[in-house]
């Protein structure tokens, strides 16, 4: 599909940039790992071009994800170095189930000083609306 650029995220996240979409995709479509998390985090915020102010959807309504308090610091401890790149965002988490949803908001409580606007939904139309909320047109990279 012309303008749309999938990088080569490690599985199981997918990270879709200039999908006509005015915001960044990262799909979560199996279980994956604090590092994987991590690691799609740095992929997108590290690409050449990308504008990381550009609002991002985590995707993880299509997944069971079983992680605990351990996993989620360290989601926010190795997610700190990326910080700066961050800065002047948002990023929408949208899952499924209440359980994820409570796991997402202790991540958001962990990462309050994220120079980032965070928040969890569990309705896709609800975490569009706020996440393109004066957002104009997609920028190309």
């Amino acid at each position: 599909m012309p303008g749309v650029s999938a990088l080569k995220t490690p599985m199981p996240v997918e990270t879709i940039i200039n999908s006509g979409h005015p915001f960044a995709i990262q799909r979560v479509t199996d279980a994956l790992t604090t590092q994987e998390v991590i690691e799609a985090q740095r992929e997108l915020y590290l690409t050449p071009g990308y504008d990381p102010e550009t609002p991002v959807l985590w995707e993880i309504n299509t997944v069971r994800v079983e992680i605990g308090f351990t996993d989620i610091l360290e989601m926010v401890e190795g997610s700190t170095e990326l910080w700066s790149r961050m800065k002047g965002g948002k990023t929408a988490i949208l899952v499924a189930e209440p359980q994820d949803a409570a796991n997402a908001r202790l991540y958001k409580e962990l990462a309050e000083a994220m120079p980032r606007e965070l928040e969890v939904f569990i309705h896709y139309d609800d975490a569009i609306s706020w996440l393109t909320a004066g957002v104009s047109a997609p920028k190309a990279l």
